[in-house]
């Protein structure tokens, strides 16, 4: 009997988290003979069927694969034309965009995969409403599998994130890098990657600690801040950074990345701030590109309220790159000795449209380790960070999506129509 499993997510070459993780998964699935996939992809303009059996299936006017199907059929339809056993989403689903998306599954008969993105306490009322009917719950963090187990859910797996180690690796050309990037040899270079979305990444106030830093640090003019994100995203209420940036006074040592084609590489790569365009999230960087704006660093800072998994830690590792981030979430779980710092938290915040609490980091603390990693930076990090990174190779890591649906498979009691966990 053949298995038909639909992932419904960005695009892989969409370079968000869910995109770069869904796409590897389905291409892993794929090589199961007695499974066959589909891609439902946002920003898919066309049907296509690549050669490692994924039919990737379109949905126009929407990059993230979930926001424009709520107000029709076209998910339902997929699901009963193809007669999808399994749809495994990457999802926001505290989002009011996620509602249609029980019921939906219910009604064509498909046992619902929900990959869960929680980065509050407690789990989001909005996710509990829309994902109650979910047939599993996928966790990719330890933070996230205990808070769904506490708030009630049944049939959660935990799966971290996964880093391609042969991509993501320690290179012995940073000089040669920053040249090229347009920077100095002996420039400290901090990196954060990241959207730039409403105040969950709290980027202002990484800026608001950098300047803090700066001014503590006078003769620190070899330190500079790079930012990979949309100064202003224009898809979601997002603060104006440029002017952020202007107003701590900031022009001369916080930079934006941004992109150029390069005609020889067919592909685009990072530069500084004023030598191409502006940087712009669906055009994205390839891995191998990511890799190399990795090693021209020497800290990654990643400042979020809140993240169910934060991929940059582990990308930023595998690079030899310590990290600071935030006392919450699944941040600090994913930094251990010799690998980075922990800020503290300064506040608390309660969401009215989410209904959860967020932790906010202490802008102090940050800038306090700031100064910290800069007086460190003769101190070689990168074996420690390589060996927490490799605990989330994708070799140990995928495998575990096959033992996932093998257990899922052997729990229906026969084909298309059956659902599990109800």
């Amino acid at each position: 009997m053949t298995i038909r499993i639909m992932i419904q997510a960005p695009r892989g070459e969409f370079r968000t988290g869910y995109g770069k993780i869904a796409q590897p998964i389905a291409n892993y699935l794929s090589k199961n003979k007695d499974y066959e996939i589909f891609y439902l992809c946002g920003a898919e303009k066309t049907f296509r069927k690549s050669t490692d059996k994924i039919t990737y299936l379109p949905v126009k006017n929407d990059n993230w694969a979930g926001d424009f199907l709520q107000n029709n059929n076209v998910l339902f339809n997929y699901l009963t034309h193809f007669k999808i056993h399994y749809n495994l989403t990457f999802l926001d689903t505290w989002t009011g965009n996620a509602t249609h998306l029980g019921g939906t599954h219910i009604n064509a008969k498909t046992n619902w995969i929900c990959h869960q993105t929680v980065n509050t306490y407690p789990v989001s009322s909005n996710i509990i409403q829309h994902s109650k009917n979910a047939s599993w719950h996928v966790a990719p963090s330890k933070f996230v599998y205990d808070n769904l187990v506490k708030s009630g859910f049944d049939n959660v797996s935990y799966i971290p994130h996964f880093v391609d180690l042969k991509i993501f690796k320690p290179l012995n050309n940073k000089e040669e890098l920053r040249k090229q990037f347009g920077l100095v040899k002996n420039d400290f270079v901090f990196l954060c990657v990241s959207k730039n979305n409403t105040g969950h990444k709290n980027l202002p106030n990484l800026l608001r600690a950098f300047s803090i830093f700066k001014k503590r640090n006078p003769d620190s003019v070899d330190v500079k801040l790079l930012l990979l994100t949309d100064p202003k995203d224009n898809e979601s209420v997002s603060p104006d950074l440029g002017f952020v940036r202007y107003s701590f006074g900031l022009q001369d040592s916080v930079f934006f990345v941004w992109e150029k084609f390069n005609k020889d590489l067919k592909e685009w790569i990072p530069v500084i701030e004023g030598n191409g365009i502006p940087h712009f999230q669906s055009i994205g960087f390839s891995d191998e590109q990511m890799n190399k704006l990795y090693n021209l660093s020497d800290v990654l800072v990643l400042p979020s309220v809140g993240e169910s998994f934060g991929l940059p830690i582990i990308e930023a590792h595998a690079c030899g790159l310590p990290v600071i981030v935030g006392d919450h979430t699944a941040c600090s779980e994913l930094v251990v000795e010799g690998t980075g710092y922990v800020s503290g938290i300064s506040d608390e915040i309660f969401n009215p449209s989410i209904h959860a609490w967020t932790k906010l980091p202490s802008t102090e603390h940050m800038a306090v380790l700031m100064e910290q990693a800069y007086k460190d930076k003769n101190k070689d990090f990168s074996k420690d960070c390589l060996k927490n990174a490799k605990k989330y190779d994708e070799k140990i890591i995928l495998p575990k999506w096959g033992v996932l649906f093998d257990k899922m498979i052997n729990s229906i009691p026969k084909g298309y129509g059956s659902r599990i966990g109800l």
